[in-house]
């Protein structure tokens, strides 16, 4: 499939994720996947991948060096976005085979079918390169093949497209006229030199793991059915703070007693790095490329849960109002100008792999994709589960990333297995979920916890 003018230039953030993958071995990508009920087959998946692609070129192509930074560009590579196999084991080597952008599309789709006596009967596993999509990019543009699949499958032809959606670029979205005009250059600058300085200087506790090296990842999730979402919900309210923020701080917690459990007392400063989305209005003009720039809070994981998330909340709202976020992509916009050799030697620097204790994300979800696909394709598609996974930073062993529905909320640490072995994840996730509801410390076990309503198995910041 043949694609013409249409190179699109990574910025200095893009290039960061594969320089990174590249210098230290981490796998950079991120990955949702989808068990459904269903009729699928081979023409199916391709159209709806060819509705993707003609939209968005970019998920199909390649990356090219450029004299100055890399971008996307050249012929559209169909035949290598989709794969087949037979067989649910076959995920765990799907979500740890690098992508190497400069050979293969970025977005790529695995589709395993014939689960006989499974719960599902085909399961759909994306995964993108970091360099192209970002945490909220993915899941857009899951949802969107998603009603392309479900239009498909009820005999809807999808609305034709005459051209590609062009997409907004970094600069835009960043707008440094507006940064200077509000006097925020010296407090980023500040805010920059403090990172820089917390880097090496290792004042927060890192989280207790076996190895810190590079290594295949795998994921722990919880899910909170509806009765325990809404018991969050109305204990959030009850104490005047938002249940992402009980989260931040509900994670500080469970790190320092796992901490406490492995190594004894000891430092109970916390840094968590945070993503923030820098798009405003989500829409199919903003899905390529990464609009998110970490802010790292930190917390004494000692204090209560709802003192610190507190605390939490109104240093996160101080730091977007100094522009502290903003700090990283301003003052290294002109990176992705540099050739790609001198890029790739200059970006990794401890500052920038990320050296804070964890990494945290909440995907506010309002519309329910399961009622959305089952609707849209008349019943003959039906999601029973989705399960998202993401890159972990190499000092941080584990990142969490809670997906926040309506009437459910589903919980998922993804961690390197020589870091934090399975059943050492699911200790922190027990310990996550205790702190988070206080109603939760009473129930116990595992398996208390799963007939009480814990099934186990960019943000937007309020």
């Amino acid at each position: 499939m043949k694609i013409m003018n249409n190179d699109r230039m990574l910025s200095q953030i893009d290039s960061f994720f594969v320089a990174y993958q590249e210098r230290s071995g981490l796998l950079m990508q991120l990955g949702a996947e989808l068990e459904l009920k269903g009729t699928l087959n081979p023409d199916l998946l391709r159209e709806m991948l060819r509705q993707l692609v003609n939209r968005w070129p970019q998920l199909g192509q390649t990356l090219r060096r450029r004299l100055f930074g890399v971008s996307w560009g050249g012929p559209v590579q169909m035949e290598n976005m989709l794969h087949m196999a037979g067989h649910a084991e076959e995920l765990s080597a799907w979500r740890n085979r690098p992508i190497n952008p400069f050979r293969e599309p970025p977005f790529q789709l695995l589709w395993i079918t014939g689960q006989p006596g499974g719960r599902a009967e085909n399961i759909l596993a994306f995964r993108a390169h970091h360099s192209l999509l970002d945490g909220l990019g993915l899941l857009y543009i899951c949802r969107r093949a998603m009603h392309f699949l479900a239009d498909l499958t009820a005999g809807e032809t999808p609305e034709p497209l005459k051209g590609r959606i062009p997409q907004k670029t970094f600069s835009e979205m960043l707008n440094p006229r507006k940064a200077i005009r509000r006097g925020k250059i010296k407090k980023m600058w500040g805010y920059l030199r403090q990172m820089s300085a917390e880097a090496t200087a290792g004042r927060s506790a890192r989280l207790a793991v076996r190895r810190c090296e590079p290594g295949d990842i795998a994921s722990c999730e919880h899910k909170l059915d509806k009765n325990r979402t809404h018991e969050l919900r109305k204990y959030a309210a009850a104490q005047q703070v938002s249940p992402l923020w009980l989260g931040v701080a509900a994670w500080m917690k469970a790190i320092d007693k796992w901490n406490t459990g492995q190594r004894g007392p000891g430092n109970s400063l916390i840094s968590i790095e945070i993503p923030v989305s820098l798009r405003g209005k989500f829409s199919d003009n903003t899905c390529i490329g990464n609009f998110i720039s970490p802010l790292v809070l930190f917390g004494d994981a000692s204090q209560p849960t709802v003192t610190l998330a507190g605390l939490l909340r109104r240093q996160f709202l101080k730091g977007v109002k100094d522009g502290a976020h903003l700090a990283i992509p301003f003052f290294t916009a002109p990176g992705k100008y540099l050739p790609w050799r001198l890029y790739r030697r200059m970006v990794i620097t401890p500052s920038s792999t990320g050296f804070a204790t964890s990494h945290f994300t909440w995907f506010d979800q309002n519309q329910d994709l399961y009622e959305e696909i089952s609707r849209r394709s008349g019943g003959t598609l039906e999601i029973v589960a989705q399960h998202i996974h993401a890159p972990v930073c190499l000092h941080m062993g584990a990142a969490l990333f809670v997906m926040a529905l309506p009437d459910r909320i589903q919980m998922s640490i993804t961690h390197r297995l020589n870091a934090l072995p399975k059943e050492d994840a699911r200790r922190l996730m027990d310990l996550f979920v205790q702190e988070l509801l206080p109603l939760s410390k009473a129930l116990g076990s595992q398996e208390t916890l799963s007939r009480k309503g814990f099934l186990p198995p960019e943000a937007k910041l309020k």
